[in-house]
């Protein structure tokens, strides 16, 4: 079985990244866009390590070394958590597949079990990406012995397969809650991004029952995170005691709750596992259409329709683009009830907060647009809209105009509370309303931008291209590097000259968004797919 299980694991892995597709294919386009999607995670990863060497370098310097490991286990274990939990439905319960591989002689075990390691392999690899530099460096600092580093390495090992665990549960409870309801996408939808919305409340929860943060705190912040992080997610406590202070029976209780679990679940799942995913793939179904309701609109508005009806069909789809217009809004509700006074106070920098929000709020819409994959998600009905004797400028606007029905709702509650929460002046005031729907206006255009230059009609499952898609992580990384780069010159500009520097960046901003958008709309839809 070990052999099964071995095949299994490698041929779905190269399903996922494409191996074989890029090895053996003589298309030179097909080429390039996999060229284009390895120079983008490259890009992805020098930046996330930068970010990460850091991050853990500024605490070791300030003398808080135990929050290096800390930090890292609860960022692999949340990101781990809820990626994972958005495509649990579509790779571990995934019937389609499993029908055709249960006509094959290999055992029920041998699938699932490969299911789970073709999970544990991505993830395994975020997990030795975020915790190696951390480790080097506060060996480095620390000068620790031999066994924080064997400890720290099988560590870092195990730590992906509790968020693993727990993500399956969470993406199985939630798509059998769906299953049966008529809307299913949209429930399972609202039901993964409420359980976001909740990891992160429960966070600022476990913040506030510290109480304030005063001069005394500051000098034990490290202290005050390990407790903190002990009411969040223990696990990582655990770790970081076992690695950091020699506490063996603290790491043996992280690595034993870990593999346990992990373990109970795959027993479960491998006894019970055509029923469970039988369960979890039934459906309502659905109603006699009724040619008596049939209404004629514009063209425009049919398409937007027709795009609206297909965005909310996918609940992977709206996961993983509506999350950043949602943490916008929750994130201007957050400044209103919060004690800015008090942060700038803390942080001694006098109306940083006013300057930095309407970035702050920017970045969240910026990372995740709809128009990135909306191109791709056609899949293999591509060739109707080909065929559709509609302008190219019509089918792109309703793709655009999906992305703004969501975020435009969104951005007026967070402007309401934030421009409640701060004062500033007349010029201010303008700048925080126009800078986050600058930022809107030009992640839509560019994102179409991207899935124009780098779409995947061939896919097999919807996570291959909202996940996994060049161009979303292309439009990701444009939404960092533009919202990025002048925050940070802003904080390096006069008070002065910061409303004048805004405004030089929204022109230019808007300048780039018409030149794409003209691009866009002369694109010749039959040289696509």
């Amino acid at each position: 079985m070990a052999r099964q299980i071995w095949k299994l694991t490698a041929l779905q892995l190269c399903n996922l990244f494409n191996f074989n597709e890029f090895r053996y294919t003589k298309d030179k386009k097909k080429k390039g866009r996999y060229l284009a999607v390895g120079i983008t995670w490259m890009i992805l990863i020098l930046l996330l390590l930068f970010y990460i060497i850091i991050m853990d370098n500024a605490y070791l310097i300030m003398g808080m070394p135990q929050i290096v490991p800390l930090l890292g286990a609860v960022l692999v274990s949340l990101v781990i958590l809820f990626f994972a939990m958005f495509k649990a439905g579509s790779v571990i319960f995934q019937m389609k597949g499993y029908e055709m591989l249960s006509a094959l002689p290999v055992s029920k075990t041998a699938v699932i079990v490969s299911r789970f390691l073709s999970m544990y392999v991505t993830n395994l690899f975020f997990s030795l990406l975020v915790m190696l530099p951390g480790i080097v460096l506060y060996g480095m600092y620390q000068e620790p012995g031999i066994d924080f580093y064997l400890l720290s390495l099988v560590g870092t090992i195990l730590l992906p397969l509790l968020p693993m665990t727990l993500a399956v549960i969470l993406g199985a409870v939630i798509t059998g809650i769906s299953a049966r309801m008529k809307h299913k996408s949209l429930v399972s939808a609202a039901l993964s991004m409420l359980v976001v919305l909740a990891v992160i409340l429960f966070s600022f929860q476990a913040d506030s029952m510290e109480g304030s943060i005063d001069e005394e705190m500051m000098r034990h912040l490290s202290e005050l995170l390990m407790e903190q992080m002990r009411g969040i997610y223990p696990p990582a406590v655990w770790f970081t005691e076992g690695v950091t202070e020699g506490a063996y029976g603290m790491f043996f209780l992280f690595a034993a709750v870990s593999v346990g679990i992990f373990v109970l679940m795959a027993v479960i799942l491998s006894r019970f596992f055509s029923q469970i995913c039988t369960a979890l793939q039934s459906h309502e179904s659905g109603k006699t259409a009724d040619i008596s309701k049939l209404r004629e609109n514009s063209v425009r508005k049919a398409l937007y329709q027709k795009e609206w009806k297909r965005y909310l069909s996918s609940s992977i789809y709206v996961v993983n683009t509506a999350l950043g217009d949602i943490l916008m809004a929750v994130f201007g509700v957050a400044v209103f009830f919060a004690d800015t006074e008090k942060l700038e106070e803390t942080l001694q920098m006098p109306g940083i907060v006013a300057k930095v929000l309407p970035f702050m709020l920017a970045v969240m819409p910026a990372i995740m647009s709809t128009t990135s994959c909306t191109i791709s998600m056609e899949g293999k009905q591509w060739w109707l809209v080909k065929s559709l004797p509609v302008r190219t400028k019509d089918v792109l606007d309703s793709k655009i105009l999906v992305n703004l029905t969501i975020a435009l709702p969104c951005y007026v509650i967070a402007e309401i509370f934030a421009c409640l929460a701060i004062k500033t002046t007349f010029l201010g005031y303008v700048l925080l309303l126009l800078v986050p729907i600058v930022y809107i206006l030009f992640i839509s255009v560019a994102g179409l931008s991207a899935n124009l230059a780098f779409p995947v009609f061939d896919w097999e499952n919807e996570t291959a291209v909202v996940k996994q898609g060049a161009s979303v992580f292309i439009t990701m990384l444009t939404g960092f590097a533009t919202v990025g780069i002048p925050l940070v010159l802003l904080l390096l500009v006069r008070d002065a000259y910061r409303e004048l520097f805004c405004i030089i960046i929204m022109i230019l901003l808007m300048a780039v968004t018409a030149l794409l958008y003209r691009r866009n709309v002369k694109t010749d839809f039959r040289r696509l797919g």
